[in-house]
């Protein structure tokens, strides 16, 4: 087995017909495909093991700093990576393992909504009040996400 694994990609063995190309990178031996040694495998094509994006407010496109992000799996259960915005909006969430994720938005603390990220409109990803209403985050560089200002004191 060919086993493959580094800070950027998710690890795994190469799987799938030795005579297929390309090959992926699979979870487990179960799918993996043995190897002679010196065999030359050619491209093989691995899923990111990180998500990566950028916090921007709705209206301005200025970057929002400080929001809480973090990943969950579609059924609502959060995954133990969570991070917030640096000082240019941008969150890089990792190791990630598996593939089916929401983005949640957690803005209210620097005055922003709550929320997950939604579907892209017109080239636009916004936050969306539900997990029902989103969209699953592709894995590794998702761009941006766009949220809206909470109301100021009446």
């Amino acid at each position: 087995m060919k086993v493959v694994a580094n800070a950027t990609v998710q690890g795994g063995v190469v799987g799938g017909d030795p005579s297929e190309t390309p090959k992926w990178v699979q979870p487990s031996y179960t799918y993996g495909t043995r190897y002679v040694d010196g065999t030359s495998l050619g491209r093989i094509y691995a899923l990111p093991a990180y998500v990566r994006g950028k916090l921007v407010d709705a209206v301005t496109s200025a970057p929002v700093v400080g929001a809480s992000v973090r990943l969950r799996h579609a059924s609502g259960n959060a995954i133990a990576v969570h991070v917030l915005t640096d000082r240019n909006g941008i969150f890089r969430l990792k190791p990630v393992k598996g593939e089916d994720f929401n983005l949640q938005v957690v803005g209210s603390g620097v005055g922003y909504e709550n929320g997950y990220r939604g579907c892209e409109v017109s080239g636009k990803a916004p936050v969306v009040p539900t997990i029902g209403d989103a969209c699953q985050s592709d894995l590794g560089d998702i761009g941006r996400v766009y949220v809206d200002q909470l109301p100021g004191p009446a």
